[in-house]
């Protein structure tokens, strides 16, 4: 059900594809790429990773008290996220000096983002994947059709700055109706000590997933960032633009495998003490799904992204062509790293995203420092997390053997 209508979702943003890179340059992509590389750090962390720990909860009450302390996480990372962008609107910087105004939105995109996640996890607790397709596939239809509405009129990068938030708060509405009509959500009286109970119990997901989900995600938006102090607007656009086609089918249907085999591994665990079983043939199924479009994109990926997107989005291909080994790698790895958060190796799942982290900062730096090149920045990109990548695929297999 989830990958049928997130599979959907993907070919309508990948077939407007076409269309918006007809209406738009390179160096818009950049601005919302930019500002995108600092919102989703934000989000990321936004509940401090409770929601995980929705999925695995064993009674509804306290599932629901999870989902009441991710509001109260979030409304205190969007006060945070205000401090980064007030900083960034301030920074003194002669990059994307007219846009950075755009960065005192950040408390609204890390709320809206925190408080999705939470509403989604008790959507996937309660098996609505109906619903948690639906929303997928609305989501990608209306930021797809604010794109080309606001193009066509010629609002330049405002229009997929405008687009990106109109998508980012239908999603947040449509959970939100979800949660509050569910026939449980009014009959529980959430009481603070039993929030601060939850949240003492789940505390290695706040202690060590949330760091974790910052470095990761940090060190993602590491070549934006490079690029950025480049005043590389334009490569930031085709490797934001080039990354987001790529990883659309990645995220949609990758994700939605991940939250099938987060449950149906957690039910193996809780059952016979291991989940090998389901890892390998999820392991199997992703590296099937992958492998053609790996093999088609390092052969023929600047024709067609010529083809597709227009003659001055050629070089968006040369970047395709360089992250797809990566993107495979991410496909086949992301969900089934979930067996992390399942056996609660919270700990090594944080000094990974560091030694990440570090590998990746330092691959660029050197690139940077010895080369000064733009795309070499996405090379030592691709190569650092590729390997890590694989590191994270041999430690989830080795623990969804013996977990205990």
């Amino acid at each position: 059900m989830l990958s049928s209508g997130q599979t959907l979702a993907a070919l309508i943003s990948i077939g407007a594809a076409p269309i918006l890179g007809r209406l738009y340059q390179p160096a818009e992509y950049g601005v919302l790429g930019s500002y995108m590389a600092v919102a989703s750090v934000l989000s990321g962390i936004g509940n401090w990773q409770y929601s995980q720990a929705v999925i695995v909860e064993d009674r509804e009450n306290k599932a629901h008290t999870l989902v009441h302390l991710c509001v109260v996480t979030t409304l205190i990372t969007s006060l945070l996220s205000a401090v980064v962008g007030t900083a960034i609107y301030l920074y003194p910087t002669t990059s994307f000096q007219a846009e950075r105004s755009w960065f005192l939105l950040l408390p609204l995109t890390t709320l809206m983002g925190g408080v999705t996640a939470a509403w989604s996890a008790m959507a996937n607790r309660r098996r609505l994947y109906r619903f948690m397709a639906a929303t997928h596939l609305a989501s990608v239809v209306i930021t797809v059709c604010s794109s080309i509405a606001f193009g066509i009129a010629g609002f330049g990068y405002v229009g997929l700055l405008v687009a990106y938030l109109v998508g980012a708060t239908a999603t947040c509405l449509i959970h939100a109706s979800m949660y509050f009509t569910l026939p449980d959500c009014k009959k529980i009286k959430v009481a603070r000590r039993r929030m601060v109970v939850m949240a003492f119990k789940h505390r290695d997901f706040a202690f060590f997933s949330t760091p974790s989900a910052f470095v990761g995600n940090f060190a993602s938006q590491l070549p934006i960032y490079a690029l950025g102090l480049q005043t590389a607007t334009g490569m930031i656009g085709l490797f934001s633009r080039a990354r987001q086609l790529l990883s659309l089918p990645i995220t949609l249907v990758g994700g939605s495998i991940a939250q099938v085999f987060q449950r149906r591994a957690a039910a193996d665990y809780a059952e016979i003490g291991n989940c090998e079983a389901v890892f390998r043939k999820t392991f199997w199924t992703l590296l099937g799904l992958g492998l053609g479009p790996t093999l088609l994109l390092a052969i023929s990926s600047p024709w067609l992204f010529e083809t597709f997107l227009g003659a001055h989005w050629r070089p968006a291909g040369e970047v395709a062509r360089v992250l797809a080994p990566m993107l495979l790698l991410r496909l086949v790895s992301s969900p089934l790293s979930t067996v992390f958060y399942i056996c609660g190796a919270q700990r090594e799942d944080f000094l990974l995203s560091v030694a990440g982290l570090l590998l990746t900062a330092i691959a660029i730096w050197l690139t940077v420092v010895t080369f000064r090149s733009t795309k070499g920045v996405v090379v030592a990109f691709s190569a650092s997390y590729s390997l890590l990548y694989f590191t994270y695929l041999w430690r989830s297999y080795e623990l969804s053997k013996n977990v205990e």
